[in-house]
């Protein structure tokens, strides 16, 4: 199945998992470029799509979130 471009609300504990391994993978990072899903069509979701961007980028290095066309993974720049 292809990737969606859209919000899918997740669990709180499964992004704190994913933000603790990007902590424990960027020791020497100053800027982090993390993949951004497109807001959510339902306006009740906004504030909880803020919410999980907040504990996604929480304690990182500075984050930058980006949408594209489709995804892209690069470690070094």
């Amino acid at each position: 199945a292809a990737p969606t471009s859209s919000f899918v609300d997740i669990k709180d504990d499964y992004i704190r998992g994913v933000n603790e391994l990007i902590r424990q993978q960027c020791d020497n990072t100053s800027c982090l470029y993390l993949y951004l899903p497109r807001p959510p069509k339902d306006k009740i979701l906004s504030q909880r799509y803020i919410r999980v961007l907040d504990i996604l980028s929480n304690d990182l290095p500075p984050v930058m979130f980006v949408h594209g066309v489709s995804s892209v993974t690069c470690t070094q720049l």
